[in-house]
């Protein structure tokens, strides 16, 4: 170690170059942590092989540089806190704490942001348990004392990082009252600072206390510090903005949250005191002005409108039945607005409402405004088009009964079809807003009969829809705005909501998207590059999901012969390619398919059924594998005992799996549950093949996340 001793002499030497220094800091560092705790545990031997002396004088050399770097983060808080990593591991105790609060009284701000910032090291770094009561008070202390508003902005940044990085230790402080007043007078006068860097800061450390200490945080979220965040969201300074937006995502987050748990499990409650309620007033009209922006197409950075959307979907939902007000005044005011930015914000605003809102004002809110998105679809602008296809969407998702309406209805679906020709980002909600009135319709008169409609709306024009999802995917410009995710999600409906007299279209439709999956298969991706097997994966998962959902429509054999001619179909698709995620999918079509067949037509493939996916479950992919014996498992759910046949060819499988070099959880729990169903359920527990694979499935019920019973 006689070199970090150098190394540390080097660094604290003010006559070599900085960022030298800077770099032998760093190494120094690194000598004593590591991500391999057995190495780890090496270098702090080493370290306490030197002497006391030498280790002193080497904590004295460090902490004499602190303040002078000149720039952030400090290395030489960095090494202290790797030094006292060590010593908290090797002797429970430390003398650097009492080193670094003498140094916090220096004269000179930089040492005492220096210092600051490695006691906000510590906290980070250090193990929770290393730190005894005292010790934490004592920190604590310091780090509230330099917030004050009597020191410089630089001092109390530093000690608000600190002081965000110190949440998790202060529980047993904040039980004190007055102490706790202290902090978040301290802090609520940082977040009021008209700099912006402590304001953001200052932000960021109520977000941590909020997530630690909600049921204790009631009487800080007042109407003073929800105006401070009105104004900061209302600057023009970009990150101020969104720390502020994010500071109410995070609370409304942490509300759902709460209120989800509550729902799931009735006998642990979780208080909800319900802050975004206080809020919404002040903070929903700020978060509306960052919608009226008009966004580049391709903008794919985060930006104040994607934060302030998430931010009022939750507001929406926290205010359950509270916003209708808000939404028509704010919507009335500025729908028909000259500029285009005030139109598209005021649209995309009533497209959250309605989308979020709650059940008893959905109804009323459509009433006042479906004119107003109607008239919008036809904007001169595309980011207002794209706003109202997304507010149509939402209606007929929300509000099924318009589709009551046949009028409004179709008048609904001329625009949607319309708008799926548009510009891709108004195309895309387009396509979802005509997925939604196919769902609306269908389930208006499922929900009276309980069964699949003879007939329904749609069926006049369900050709064309699947001709525009076609057409969709084949648009030169498709890899923009997520419009092959659209054309997915109408094909899906598509398929899932068809009335019986649309049943020729389906399956019509049915041997084309086998025709392009046929297609799909004889693609080599072997000399793909990243960009092109990117695109490849995209677009067969595409067509094999529908695929999947054509599958799993049709029951009762209404198929008739088609079932073992689609099982073949599919079986030779999964041996003609050479990719194994294509390889997966059709396995998962294919698994779909089995258990909506009739048990006639297994038994008639079952042969063939079961030596392909016996060949495909070794496959070296482990995902294909999971995907065969899922197969396997929905055939043995069907036909029973009848695969008993193949019950030796089973275990040499699971064996096998059992046996790679990798342990792969997802591929042998569907395995497991599998034998485990043959020794319960076919008596095989006291066969010589059935006791070699008890071994390796001990691996497997050590995982508990199965239910193995061997008795």
């Amino acid at each position: 170690m006689k070199t970090v001793e150098s190394i540390v002499l080097f660094f604290g030497n003010s006559g070599k170059e900085l960022i030298v220094r800077r770099a032998a800091g760093l190494y120094f560092k690194n000598s004593l942590v590591s991500s391999n705790v057995q190495l780890e545990k090496q270098f702090i031997s080493k370290w306490f092989d030197l002497d006391e002396n030498i280790r002193d004088m080497m904590k004295t050399t460090i902490l004499q540089t602190l303040g002078n770097e000149g720039m952030r983060p400090n290395i030489a808080a960095q090494m202290l806190v790797s030094i006292t990593n060590a010593e908290f591991y090797y002797l429970t105790h430390t003398n650097i704490i009492p080193l670094l609060t003498h140094t916090t009284n220096s004269k000179s701000v930089e040492v005492i942001v220096a210092s600051l910032e490695a006691i906000q090291f510590i906290y980070e770094d250090v193990e929770e348990d290393y730190f005894d009561e005292a010790t934490n008070n004592k920190l604590l202390k310091l780090i509230i004392h330099y917030m004050k508003s009597g020191y410089d902005a630089r001092v109390r940044l530093a000690a608000t990082n600190a002081m965000r990085s110190a949440v998790v230790f202060i529980d047993e402080y904040f039980e004190n009252e007055s102490q706790k007043d202290e902090i978040m007078a301290n802090l609520l006068d940082i977040v009021a600072s008209n700099d912006e860097e402590l304001t953001i800061s200052g932000l960021n450390c109520y977000s941590e206390f909020v997530c630690f200490i909600y049921d204790l945080f009631e009487k800080y979220i007042n109407r003073e510090f929800i105006l401070i965040t009105a104004k900061a969201i209302k600057s023009k300074k970009e990150f101020l903005v969104l720390t502020a937006v994010e500071f109410w995502s995070t609370v409304n987050t942490l509300e759902v949250e709460r209120i989800e748990k509550n729902e799931l499990n009735k006998n642990s409650w979780l208080n909800v005191y319900f802050y975004s309620k206080r809020a919404a007033p002040f903070i929903i009209p700020c978060l509306f002005d960052l919608l009226c922006v008009l966004m580049p197409d391709d903008d794919d950075s985060w930006t104040p409108y994607k934060s302030a959307v998430g931010c009022l979907e939750y507001f929406f939902q926290l205010s359950e039945n509270g916003v209708f007000g808000q939404v028509i005044t704010l919507v009335m005011s500025n729908w028909a607005h000259f500029q285009p930015s005030r139109r598209a914000g005021a649209i995309m605003f009533l497209g959250l409402a309605i989308k979020n809102c709650g059940k008893s004002e959905i109804e009323v809110i459509v009433e006042y405004t479906y004119d107003i998105v109607i008239r919008l679809c036809t904007d001169k602008s595309p980011q207002v088009r794209k706003g109202a296809f997304f507010a149509l969407s939402h209606i007929y998702s929300r509000h099924y009964h318009l589709s009551l309406d046949l009028k409004k209805t179709n008048k609904s679906l001329d625009l949607a079809v319309y708008g799926a020709n548009d510009v891709p980002i108004s195309a895309y909600n387009a396509l979802l807003a005509l997925s939604n009135i196919v769902k609306a319709s269908y389930k208006l008169i499922y929900e009276t009969i309980y069964t699949r409609p003879y007939t329904f709306s749609m069926s006049s024009s369900y050709q064309r829809l699947f001709d525009i999802a076609y057409n969709t995917l084949n648009r030169p410009d498709v890899n923009k705005a997520k419009l092959r995710v659209a054309a997915n999600i109408l094909l899906n409906s598509l398929i899932e909501f068809h009335a019986q007299d649309t049943r020729e279209i389906v399956i019509k439709n049915f041997e084309i998207i086998l025709k392009v999956c046929r297609k799909i298969c004889t693609q080599t991706t072997k000399s793909f590059v990243l960009t092109q097997y990117g695109e490849f994966c995209e677009i067969q998962n595409l067509y094999f999901n529908v695929l999947k959902e054509l599958c799993g429509v049709f029951k009762n054999n209404e198929l008739g012969e088609m079932y073992q001619s689609l099982m073949m179909t599919i079986i030779n698709m999964c041996m003609t390619t050479d990719d194994a995620f294509l390889k997966e999918n059709l396995l998962s079509a294919l698994a779909t398919l089995i258990l909506n067949s009739p048990e006639d037509s297994l038994i008639a493939e079952l042969p063939n059924l079961m030596n392909a996916l016996l060949e495909f479950g070794k496959n070296s992919d482990s995902d294909v594998c999971r995907a065969s014996v899922v197969a396997i498992e929905n055939l043995y759910y069907i036909v029973g005992s009848k695969i008993e046949t193949y019950i030796d060819e089973i275990i040499d499988l699971a064996e096998f799996n059992f046996n790679r070099p990798f342990f792969h959880t997802e591929c042998n729990i569907p395995i497991s549950r599998l034998l485990n169903r043959f020794l319960r359920i076919l008596d095989l527990r006291f066969k010589p093949y059935v006791k070699k694979t008890l071994q390796s499935l001990k691996n497997v019920i050590l995982f508990k996340k199965i239910e193995v019973k061997l008795s």
